[in-house]
């Protein structure tokens, strides 16, 4: 366990790092995808960082061409870790876009937010291919869920 002191110190980086970006990341979506997309991959590298997160890519992913990833969701720093390593997007319920804050963050980001209701897949499926086609790459979490990260779902 950490102290709490270094635990308030890393949230408060963390939370001024969000507000000194988020001016930047406004206006890259204005004046391009890419630039908005690569700095949302520099701002979950610099989160981990200020979060003391150590990530590890072995191999590489493949290079501006549109993919869907797929990855295992074990805690709540799963989204800075592989936005760390993959410039994409993410795909997400529609209930997280409405989170206070975070649901700004996420649209921020061009995360493509799905409505789960069996009526609404299409609707879904029409998104995610509409991305794909744009050339985004998509990473996406199966299980819809997190856990306290202890063990994998």
């Amino acid at each position: 366990m950490g102290s709490p002191f270094r635990a308030f110190c890393r949230l408060t980086l963390y939370a001024g790092l969000t507000v000194a970006l988020l001016p930047l990341q406004i206006l890259f979506l204005c004046i391009s995808r890419q630039l908005a997309s690569t700095l949302s991959r520099l701002y979950h590298r610099l989160c981990c960082g200020v979060l003391g997160l150590d990530v590890e890519v072995i191999g590489s992913p493949p290079a501006a061409q549109p993919a869907l990833y797929a990855a295992n969701h074990s805690s709540y720093l799963d989204v800075a870790a592989v936005g760390a390593a993959i410039q994409g997007s993410f795909v997400a319920k529609i209930e997280v876009g409405r989170w206070p804050i975070h649901g700004f963050l996420t649209r921020l980001q061009r995360t493509v937010l799905i409505d789960r209701r069996r009526m609404r897949v299409g609707n879904a499926r029409a998104a995610l291919a509409e991305r794909l086609a744009q050339g985004d790459r998509l990473v996406f979490f199966p299980e819809g869920t997190s856990s306290d990260g202890m063990r994998v779902l």
